[in-house]
């Protein structure tokens, strides 16, 4: 019996109670920690507070945040936003923050004084536990009757006139005085407004009237000054008109007379070297009346010839050259006059035909021969370039007109250099010199604009093409159909259907009527975007053409409308084209198949 007493374990007695102690442990050790973590909230600064020892931790202040404080410790929290005391008495604003009556003083010369004033402090964050040491959480009476008694003492040094004539520098002199104060206090003063003061009503009134009779007296003071002002600025500009009259009435009677006495000088040295040439040929030659005259037919048929073979290369507007023959013969023109008429009448016609390096070489002659390039030689030059769509060879001839040829550039060539660009596929260089035109003192025209917007259309660029019509009005030119039909185009080209569809329905506030080519735009732009109904409804309401069916034709083709289609071919008055009639044949076969 001893034996199997002693075999049993003495301590299995005792288990149960030291799993118990273990597990108090366990749980007291758990609650201490879940009472060790604290939290400062946002817009908040905590201090740690121990309140069993009653021992404050004012050397770290804590921001927003969660910590492990220890057991029996918790956080004071002060606020760190700003806090806002009115003085304030009108019930009908709503509060914002800590309110109290408004202030009643007196000024420095004695007169009541009701004083309505809005003031917003801030709690300084490194100086949040000294705040806590020496008035705890109750710091806020303290505030109060320290800003109270600081705005009635600063409000008592200022006179009632500043109040009105220095509002502004009177608040930030008591906002200093404030700031001053609480900042010994541990804070400091975000803004201050005063929102009323009331003086008594009779000396309201005599500062009304004292500044209305103020302002009544500068008005008048700068009346006069500026009636001074206009008065010299007339006579100058009087003695500045006299004195630009007298000078331009002199600077032309002098270019008169200088002008028409070389010329009357030139045309009678002219008038005397033609009357001797007969009487010298007719000498020297032996000729008689009848034989002069054929000789100077036959003289003025060769000068022609030889000035037609130097200014354009054989083969080229022989009819224009016969023609300036004839017109040199019967109307008498002089050198100089028939080699001007023959080079503009050579260069118009190569511009016709868009002979683009014909046009350059007879400019390049005609600087060889001293022969004087103008503006329209010019513009006829560029624009066989444009028809040529050589937009380099355009761009060049534009860039040496003012150094080589001493022509500058106009509107004319401008335009065509613009369609030049546009042919060619160079849509920025078009743009770009639409822009530049000003530069070049030149006022852009509906050309112009319809020019750059055909380029954008050939280039895909509805956006540009768009913000060049949306400029119109400010340049003061009126938008036509083409510009209209040329903007819808692009859009088409662009698959904006919508787009297309506004500017249609927005060319009556220009003033300008849809025609044919417009229609068959917007119905093209239907078709390719699958809107048969728009693009049917559309062509319902227009002069069709060709292209117009063959558009909404496609567009039903599209969308399995056979019917539709074949009606549209019936009622079409035109020959459709091949390629839309077999397509419809098509459909209509695989319909009937299927």
């Amino acid at each position: 019996m001893q034996c199997e007493e002693c075999d049993v374990p003495p301590a299995c007695s005792d288990s149960p109670m030291i799993v118990g102690g273990i597990g108090c442990c366990l749980a007291v050790a758990v609650l201490l920690a879940v009472t060790s973590i604290g939290a400062v909230p946002p817009l908040f600064y905590g201090i740690r507070y121990n309140y069993a020892s009653k021992w404050a931790e004012i050397e770290r202040v804590y921001t927003p945040g969660r910590y492990f404080l220890g057991p029996w410790n918790t956080f004071v929290l002060f606020p760190a936003t700003v806090q806002n005391i009115e003085f304030v008495n009108e019930p009908r604003i709503s509060p914002s923050g800590e309110r109290y009556s408004a202030l009643h003083t007196r000024t420095k010369e004695g007169l009541a004084l009701d004083l309505e004033v809005s003031l917003q402090y801030r709690l300084k964050e490194a100086d949040v536990g000294k705040l806590y040491v020496e008035f705890n959480v109750n710091y806020t009476s303290m505030f109060v009757s320290t800003i109270r008694d600081t705005l009635i003492a600063a409000a008592a040094e200022h006179h009632a006139g500043e109040f009105w004539t220095q509002r502004k520098l009177v608040g930030e002199r008591m906002q200093s005085m404030v700031n001053d104060i609480l900042g010994v206090t541990y804070s400091e003063v975000w803004g201050l407004q005063l929102m009323d003061i009331a003086l008594p009503d009779q000396f309201d009134k005599s500062i009304v009237a004292t500044e209305i009779q103020r302002q009544s007296i500068a008005t008048m003071e700068f009346h006069q000054r500026s009636t001074q002002i206009r008065a010299t600025t007339r006579v100058i500009a009087a003695e500045f008109a006299r004195q630009v009259k007298t000078i331009s009435a002199g600077a032309q009677a002098n270019y008169t007379l200088l002008t028409k006495v070389a010329k009357a000088r030139a045309r009678q040295n002219v008038y005397l070297t033609e009357a001797l040439c007969p009487v010298n040929v007719r000498g020297r030659l032996k000729l008689q009346g009848p034989d002069l005259v054929e000789y100077q037919h036959c003289r003025t048929v060769g000068r022609l010839r030889s000035v037609s073979a130097a200014l354009l290369p054989s083969g080229i507007a022989r009819n224009i050259i016969k023609q300036l023959d004839n017109a040199s013969l019967y109307y008498g023109f002089g050198m100089g006059s028939q080699v001007l008429l023959q080079a503009t009448a050579v260069l118009v016609g190569l511009a016709r035909d868009g002979l683009a390096e014909d046009a350059l070489r007879v400019l390049e002659h005609m600087c060889a021969s001293r022969v004087g390039v103008n503006e329209v030689h010019l513009g006829a030059a560029v624009s066989a370039c444009s028809k040529s769509s050589q937009w380099q060879l355009a761009l060049n001839a534009l860039g040496r007109s003012s150094t080589s040829w001493h022509a500058p550039p106009n509107l004319i060539s401008c335009n065509a250099l613009i369609s030049a660009c546009g042919r060619g596929g160079q849509w920025k260089f078009g743009v770009r010199l639409l822009q530049h035109m000003r530069l070049l003192i030149i006022s852009p025209d509906e050309i112009s604009y319809n020019a750059a917007m055909s380029a954008c259309e050939r280039g895909g660029q509805w956006r540009c093409a768009l913000s060049i019509l949306s400029c119109l009005p400010s340049a003061r030119v009126a938008p036509s159909v083409i510009s209209c039909s040329a903007a819808i185009s692009s859009c088409e080209k662009g698959a904006q259907w919508s787009l297309a569809l506004g500017l249609l329905m927005g060319m009556p506030r220009f003033r300008v009527v849809p025609d044919r080519i417009t229609h068959s735009a917007v119905i093209s732009a239907c078709e390719k975007a699958g809107q048969w109904q728009l693009a049917l409804r559309i062509l319902s309401g227009s002069t069709p053409d060709r292209i117009s069916f063959n558009a909404a034709i496609s567009s039903c083709e599209k969308a399995g409308k056979w019917r539709t289609a074949l009606s549209l071919l019936c009622c079409c008055r035109f020959v459709v084209v091949v390629v839309v009639v077999v397509i419809v044949v098509v459909v209509v076969v695989f319909w009937l198949l299927a």
